[in-house]
């Protein structure tokens, strides 16, 4: 619907799509994306733009503002978003839509839970702070590939060349044998091959890989685990969010 995470990206595709292949931001754009999820395709009344810097503290306590692109869209716009900008973790992306799923009293076994999550970071995946958040959601529930791929299918991403990105960033983020251990070694070996030397524009070896091969380069060196990546971003986001929040501060005082 207007409004809609896809209305979003189109509305200010040159700041929000990472792709420079315009081919493919006009194909994402034009494919919805639309929830999967009966959870995440629930009619809200979404901010459309909820991070740290909208959210102020007053004499009566926190308050949201900058309401410029405020509309009624599906729910999973501002659950996808909130991952980018509140959790920093798998664990607590799960526990915020646990959480979410219980208030709302909907279902919210384990499978719910995985569901919802996949539905979230698939409609959010092409923007630019969080292209990685399907490689990790494949990484983080290793045992769960198979259903992650099959989900896939059955919710027809755009191009295939997303799908392929987010398996050549699981290769990347946590090696070869691992990420083929936790994928599916066909998966990993078949997204390596459309893949190629293209995986975040650098070439394999650059990342401590043998391109097509089933180990860590000759070097022995293994790229940074996903977690510790993880864990630099989130250390990055905190000290980002604590520079703003001081400039505040220091501009409410004058």
């Amino acid at each position: 619907p207007h409004g809609s995470h896809a209305w979003c990206l189109a509305a200010r595709h040159h700041l929000w799509i990472g792709h420079a292949d315009k081919a493919v931001q006009e194909r994402w754009i034009s494919s919805g994306p639309t929830p999967a999820t009966r959870a995440g395709s629930r009619l809200v009344t979404s901010h459309g733009d909820f991070h740290g810097g909208n959210v102020v503290r007053g004499s009566e306590g926190l308050r949201v503002v900058d309401f410029e692109f405020c509309c009624v869209t599906y729910a999973v716009q501002d659950l996808g978003y909130s991952f980018g900008n509140w959790c920093y973790s798998g664990e607590m992306k799960d526990a915020f839509i646990e959480a979410y799923l219980a208030e709302s009293e909907q279902p919210s076994s384990p499978e719910d839970v995985f569901k919802l999550r996949l539905d979230c970071e698939r409609c959010m995946m092409a923007v630019d702070f969080d292209k990685k958040a399907l490689s990790d959601a494949v990484t983080e529930r290793g045992d769960r590939g198979p259903l992650y791929l099959a989900y896939l299918d059955r919710v027809a991403v755009a191009d295939r060349a997303l799908n392929d990105r987010a398996l050549a960033e699981a290769v990347v983020a946590d090696g070869l044998e691992e990420a083929a251990r936790r994928v599916g070694q066909a998966a990993v070996e078949e997204a390596a091959r459309r893949a190629g030397r293209a995986a975040r524009g650098r070439s394999w070896a650059e990342d401590g890989l043998k391109a097509g091969e089933g180990g860590p380069a000759a070097a022995g060196e293994r790229p940074p685990a996903a977690a510790e990546r993880r864990k630099a971003v989130s250390e990055r986001w905190k000290e980002e969010e604590e520079a703003r929040r001081r400039r505040a501060e220091e501009e409410g005082e004058q």
